[in-house]
Parts: structure tokens; C-alpha cells; sequence
């Protein structure tokens, strides 16, 4: 099945961190970005437990 074979990106966000570290770079996402997406996830699970 060619699903099974899905390019989710995960390897080339990898590899853009790992080449941010080595060449002293910012991080290729933002962090307001990671904040905005943590609030979004623990909001679903606190509406999911009630």
C-alpha cells in the first residue's frame, strides 16, 4: 500500500533542527509556534475529559 510509504515530514524537520544546531543557526520554527500548538493540545484535552 503506498500509505504505508507517506512522507509526513518528520525526517526532513529532523534533519532542518539538525542543521540549525550544527551551523549555530535559529531554530527553523518558532517558538511561539510550539506554544501555540501545545495550548491548542492541552485545551482539546481538558474539553475531552469533561
Amino acid at each position: 500500500m503506498a500509505l504505508w510509504r507517506q512522507d509526513k515530514g518528520q525526517a526532513s524537520c529532523a534533519a532542518a533542527v539538525v542543521a540549525a544546531v550544527a551551523a549555530g543557526a535559529p531554530a527553523p520554527t518558532a517558538f511561539e509556534e510550539f506554544m501555540e500548538v501545545s495550548r491548542a493540545t492541552v485545551a482539546l484535552a481538558e474539553a475531552a475529559v469533561q
